[in-house]
């Protein structure tokens, strides 16, 4: 029985040796929203804490060079967030399950450095359609199953004059979309009202036909800069529309319009258009009806007849005022 006690000590010693290791390889640095390690003189991502969204990869992190982004580095909660991601020229490396499960995601812009992508890299992306390559040569090492499980509109995007395959070639299991080249972001038609136009109603619904020349679906905002929006994804060629109300006479406003064509590596067109409201005294607008004077009537109970030397009591309670208010 000692010696079995004894061995069992001993392992839990092992076991608590062990666990302070692990914990001590595995501290990280911060910056901004990304966690990562240095080594080398280089970064490497191995966590995200940010809010989701749209994210730009820095291409440095604490002073060095982020070269790698790490096993399962964006596989958590916050990662399932992003939207969007773009990479810098300085990657070179996606290790295993970097983005895996991040189901938000829709759209990622590789910079010109990758020449090693892991397995698992987007598997289960179900929501990716959109893989873009800015360099010119494709990586050289990619895992099997870099995107098992994602949508079945994913496409790639690379140049013209790149060594990826042309349009509707596969590569490495990825379906190739437009060059990069051949696609043009979303066009805007004219708006209503018209830009620099004036005298409109301090109500009304403001519109533009957006859309896109090669069909793609797209994603649009409208705001106006009394903070009323109106915004859609997977949006269709047609007219976009923003009900705007109580607006103030005689005022300026601002109208921002964008679309973005994630078919098209993120392509976006950008607009601003202006408005003025109309006089609340002329130009159309409500017009305030004319205030009359005041009708003063004072009476001492006429006839006026035996007063003499008697006080004499006027009574203005019949005086009035055609506007209906009358100051005392």
């Amino acid at each position: 029985m000692g010696k079995k006690i004894g061995e069992f000590f001993i392992c839990l010693m092992l076991l608590g040796t062990f666990l302070i290791i692990t914990l001590d390889t595995g501290s990280a640095d911060q910056e901004g929203d990304y966690l990562y390690t240095e080594s080398g003189g280089v970064a490497t991502i191995t966590g995200y804490v940010g809010p989701g969204g749209v994210i730009t990869i820095p291409a440095s992190l604490g002073g060095y060079t982020t070269m790698y982004i790490g096993t399962n580095a964006f596989n958590s909660v916050p990662g399932h967030l992003i939207t969007s991601a773009i990479l810098p020229n300085s990657i070179s490396t996606i290790e295993d399950n970097a983005f895996r499960d991040c189901g938000s995601l829709t759209s990622v812009t590789f910079g010109t450095g990758v020449t090693t992508i892991g397995d698992n890299v987007f598997r289960s992306c179900s929501s990716l359609t959109s893989i873009t390559f800015l360099g010119l040569v494709a990586p050289v090492t990619i895992g099997d199953t870099w995107i098992s499980s994602t949508n079945l509109s994913l496409r790639g995007h690379a140049y013209n004059n790149s060594n990826f395959p042309a349009p509707g070639e596969v590569w490495e299991g990825l379906t190739m979309g437009a060059y990069i080249s051949d696609n043009e972001p979303p066009v805007f038609g004219t708006p209503s009202p018209v830009d620099g136009s004036t005298n409109q109603p301090v109500s009304l619904t403001w519109s533009i036909l957006i859309s896109d020349p090669e069909g793609d679906l797209f994603s649009w905002t409208i705001e106006c800069s009394n903070g009323q929006t109106n915004s859609g994804t997977g949006a269709t060629d047609g007219t976009k529309t923003l009900a705007l109300s109580g607006l103030a006479y005689v005022t300026s406003y601002t109208v921002w319009v964008n679309a973005t064509d994630p078919e098209g590596s993120g392509l976006y067109t950008r607009q601003s258009y202006i408005f003025t409201t109309k006089s609340s005294d002329g130009g159309g607008g409500w017009v305030p009806p004319e205030n009359k004077k005041p009708i003063a009537n004072a009476s001492a109970g006429e006839p006026y007849e035996g007063f003499v030397n008697r006080t004499i009591l006027f009574d203005g309670s019949r005086s009035y005022d055609p506007d209906g208010f009358i100051t005392v």
